[in-house]
């Protein structure tokens, strides 16, 4: 039982009133801010040191809120605060979740109230806590992996007097953040600043399917300046954000893009791209599964745009889902980039990487599998080719990453392997990784510290992915049923190479009775195979997948030929000293 004593463990006077609600203005104080929910009535904001994280919830109730941190954004378990305003007091406590039903006041008050108070409707709290409390019973450690948030509130204050005064929310939700990686907003954006807007016009979504990919052109050969992105954002129609599933800028040289295509067209991605769009891949922005944060490149960096030489033709392609087959869906979404002619210290650019999607390069990942790995390169001479092999070629700086999977991922690990002069191959620490990766939250991950790739190194993705509760085959592919292992790897400076993708041959794969399987025969093989109780079979597609021959791809389209292709056997690549982050804890 809660007593009055417990409930109101924490008293303070209201503070002074801020400003009109709701706030999203970035700060010193609170630089990274994000709607809790769709229909923005719980906003967010926060900010970080190197100890401590400090958040403000702004609410549109004038009952009690709640917010926490959950292991898989579940209520149970969970550490959680909850907190109201009433007769100038501020109260707040600390709890934890352990079972559905009232939380249980935490022991040891880890979470603490900086001021509150109530403003037309809205209730704004403000508190801090470290990142790493050591406290075991209840909390969880802040980390750079993406947290699931909860929140919940309720239309009504708590009665203190009632030997249960907490009333059950009448409203709650869950959210995955990136609270250590998101990227960091200016203080204020150069005066010049202006934006381009790349969207869909008036596009109906077709009823008979129920994933569509619509893909639009637009000529920018008329813009000879040169301009530097510094801002990315997402465009949505009204009520359309449940049906983007995501969006994707690219863009390329051709000699006159007027000639070959009408400005605006539009057309099916796949089936109806003409030859020269479908190798339009060097990648610009990309948002989706509900990601509406904008993303601001660091004031150092900035993508080239417009300008002599530079991609003239962008392609904006959609992937729509339409699961209920809804009728008149009609949408405009899209991609705002905001430019400058104030241009920063580098030209930075995207490298995309990962599994190759195709029919013929099979992805596969069989059923009941908690912890499935597999892996994409982008290979030292792909990486050479791109640096144009020469000797003296820069080394790209990798800023962060954005990693694109689906449903069964758990974990993504941008991998960076040195060769050594005597020829041994060395671990580095990962470029960029996610231990808690959510597919709804897929945000662009600010790397913890600059490091340098040359080009005489690798590069591996590796994607996790739990398939325990499905009971079908998953393959490869852009449908949500499907799965990827990608990344969009952001770096400086600016090189010839687009796109670095893998896929294996499978020659190491053998069947039931330990036959080797021809690659005709690889698709049908595991297709075939039944994966209950088959441990087998398990063994030999994981080793298969670890020992086979990889093929690679690289391309640009800025280099004649615009692609070159390598092969080479994975245990060529042993990495003798694997990298191991050591875990340090801070306990404040």
């Amino acid at each position: 039982m809660l007593r009055l004593g417990m409930l109101a463990a924490f008293l303070m006077s209201v503070g002074v009133v801020w400003g009109q609600m709701p706030d999203r203005t970035p700060n010193t104080r609170y630089p990274y801010v994000t709607d809790m929910d769709h229909e923005g009535a719980y906003v967010l904001r926060w900010g970080l040191n190197a100890t401590h994280i400090w958040f403000e919830v702004q609410v549109k109730t004038l009952g009690y809120v709640g917010f926490g941190i959950s292991r898989d954004g579940r209520m149970v378990p969970a550490d959680v605060i909850i907190g109201w305003v009433a007769g100038n007091q501020v109260h707040f406590q600390d709890y934890h979740t352990e079972r559905y039903e009232a939380p249980t006041v935490d022991s040891s008050q880890d979470w603490l109230v900086d001021y509150g108070y109530e403003e037309a409707g809205w209730t704004v709290l403000g508190f801090t806590r470290a990142l790493d409390t050591c406290d075991t019973l209840g909390d969880f450690k802040i980390t750079r992996d993406t947290q699931r948030l909860i929140y919940a509130y309720h239309t009504e204050d708590p009665d203190v007097t009632s030997p249960n005064p907490l009333i059950r929310h009448t409203v709650r939700g869950r959210k995955s953040v990136s609270l250590m990686t998101t990227s960091h907003p200016p203080a204020e954006l150069p005066i010049d600043s202006s934006v381009i807007d790349f969207t869909n016009d008036n596009f109906s979504i077709p009823v008979a399917n129920t994933s569509t990919y619509n893909c639009r052109l637009f000529d920018l050969s008329d813009v000879n300046v040169k301009y530097h992105i510094i801002k990315m954002s997402p465009v949505f129609s009204p009520g359309m954000e449940q049906y983007v599933d995501h969006m994707v800028l690219y863009r390329c040289r051709i000699a006159d893009p007027a000639s070959l295509l009408v400005n605006g067209a539009s057309f099916n991605c796949f089936s109806d791209a003409p030859d020269h769009v479908q190798f339009c891949r060097e990648h610009v922005a990309s948002f989706g599964h509900r990601n509406k944060e904008d993303f601001y490149l660091p004031e150092d960096v900035g993508i080239p745009i417009g300008g002599t030489g530079e991609s003239n033709l962008y392609v904006l392609a959609t992937h729509y889902v339409n699961e209920l087959q809804t009728p008149n869906l009609v949408d405009s979404s899209g991609i705002q980039l905001t430019y400058t002619a104030d241009l920063r210290t580098n030209d930075a650019a995207f490298l995309s990487m990962g599994n190759i999607i195709s029919p013929n390069w099979l992805q596969y990942i069989p059923p009941g599998e908690p912890s499935f790995q597999q892996r994409a390169y982008c290979s030292e001479r792909c990486i050479q080719w791109g640096m144009n092999s020469t000797q003296n070629a820069l080394p790209m700086t990798v800023v962060g990453a954005k990693f694109h999977s689906h449903d069964l991922a758990t974990e993504m690990k941008l991998r960076h392997v040195t060769k050594t002069s005597s020829g041994a191959y060395v671990e580095n620490p990962w470029l960029a990784y996610d231990g808690a990766f959510d597919s709804d939250q897929q945000a662009f991950r600010v790397a913890e510290k600059r490091r340098n790739v040359s080009f005489t190194d690798h590069l591996m993705l590796e994607c996790t992915y739990d398939s325990s509760t499905r009971g079908f085959p998953t393959l490869g592919g852009w449908h949500p049923d499907n799965e990827l292992c990608r990344a969009y790897v952001l770096y400086y400076p600016r090189k010839m190479l687009e796109g670095c993708m893998s896929w294996s041959n499978y020659d190491q794969l053998r069947n039931q009775i330990g036959q080797p399987v021809n690659g005709s025969d690889v698709f049908n093989t595991l297709l075939a195979t039944d994966w209950s109780n088959n441990n087998v079979m398990r063994v030999n597609l994981k080793h298969a997948l670890q020992n086979s021959i990889e093929n690679a791809q690289c391309w640009s389209s800025r280099q004649d030929p615009s692609y070159a292709v390598d092969w080479f056997q994975q245990t060529d690549i042993t990495i003798q000293t694997p990298y191991q982050p050591t875990e340090t804890r801070t306990c404040v």
